[in-house]
Parts: C-alpha cells; sequence; structure tokens
C-alpha cells in the first residue's frame, strides 16, 4: 500500500490504554483528547484479521475532508521520492510542469506482493 506522505501526520504503537472497542467491530485511538477511527488494512482488503497479541502499529493520517483515521498496519516498509507521470490528456499540463510527490509505503500482511 502506498500512503502519500503529505498525508502522514505521525506512526504510532499505541498501548493497549489507547486501544478502545466501539461495539464488536469497530475500533478508536485515544490520543492527546481525542478518539480517531482506526482502519484496519489488511482486513478491509479482505486478508486475515492481525494477531490480536501483537500491538498494531498505526499510521495516523490525515483525510481528504481533514479529518484525521488511523490506518492499522504491520510496518512502515520504506519512504521513496516516486515520480507519477500522466498524459498531457489526463493532467492538462506538459510532463516538465508535474509534481513530483513524496510517498511512505507501508506494508500490511501483504508480504507476498512485492513492493516497488
Amino acid at each position: 500500500m502506498v500512503v502519500p506522505i503529505t498525508s502522514v501526520i505521525e506512526t504510532i504503537r499505541p498501548g493497549p490504554e489507547d486501544l478502545h472497542q466501539l461495539g464488536t467491530s469497530e475500533s478508536l485511538l485515544s490520543i492527546r483528547g481525542r478518539f480517531i477511527p482506526m482502519i484496519d488494512v489488511a482486513s478491509n482488503l479482505g486478508f486475515p484479521d492481525r494477531d490480536p497479541t501483537q500491538p498494531p502499529l498505526l499510521l495516523l493520517v490525515e483525510t481528504e475532508n481533514q479529518t484525521q483515521c488511523a490506518l492499522v498496519v504491520d510496518a512502515v516498509h520504506d519512504q521513496r521520492q516516486v515520480v507519477i507521470r500522466g498524459s498531457i490528456r489526463t493532467t492538462g499540463r506538459s510532463p516538465a510542469s508535474r509534481p513530483r510527490p513524496s510517498w511512505a509505503m507501508a506494508r500490511s500482511r501483504l508480504s507476498s506482493m512485492p513492493m516497488r
């Protein structure tokens, strides 16, 4: 999975006191007096649930509508500068003027899939 580095606020390895169950399947992270929804990336992609005996690694990210959520991942794999090239038809800009965003890569039980 690739996440724009500009969306990542911080990585968190929370303690048990920071994790709260909401109903039977939803979890919240308590951080700095706020409750942030947690999204298990692997589970949402149809992979098996993570081992509940292991503390989760969370990527606290800012969403498109300026709210925050915590993505549950197995590891932060790498941070890289990635150039995304599109055609002039789709971007309306010349190749030289395209932005070159930075991305963070997080691996979430997808270890059999190569990360590039």
